[in-house]
């Protein structure tokens, strides 16, 4: 999987061998940008639609924890409650939710993260 950035530089990721490495290498040249959170969540995205739900949450987590303010901060949070859905882990999934109310209360998106969240949390549980 190729992910061709602005200058369409390819960045490697999914379960390519050299992910974990240029993963590390980005956030150590450009972890201080808000900016790399949308490729973070870009990162976990792709994890995500190939089934690897426990890089996949890892990543979201991520992105939570170092940009919670950047524009993907709360459907990465919201990702990371339904991967650990999909990972049957319903009460830890309960607690980030919680968690994530309380994080992003007032935010302009929390309606459509709720949209989104009960029928899937109504699914798959």
């Amino acid at each position: 999987m190729v992910f061709r950035g602005r200058r369409e530089r390819p960045l490697f990721c999914a379960h390519d061998a050299n992910s974990a490495a240029t993963f590390d290498e980005l956030m150590r040249k450009f972890g201080d940008d808000e900016r790399i959170g949308w490729g973070v969540w870009y990162v976990a995205e792709k994890y995500w639609d190939f089934g690897s739900m426990d890089k996949a949450v890892e990543k979201y987590k991520y992105v939570v924890e170092h940009w919670p303010g950047c524009e993907r901060g709360i459907w990465a949070n919201m990702r990371q409650v339904m991967s650990r859905v999909r990972l049957k882990d319903v009460e830890v999934a309960e607690s980030e939710l919680g968690e994530m109310l309380n994080r992003y209360a007032g935010h302009k998106d929390l309606a459509a993260v709720r949209g989104v969240k009960n029928p899937y949390f109504r699914k798959k549980a």
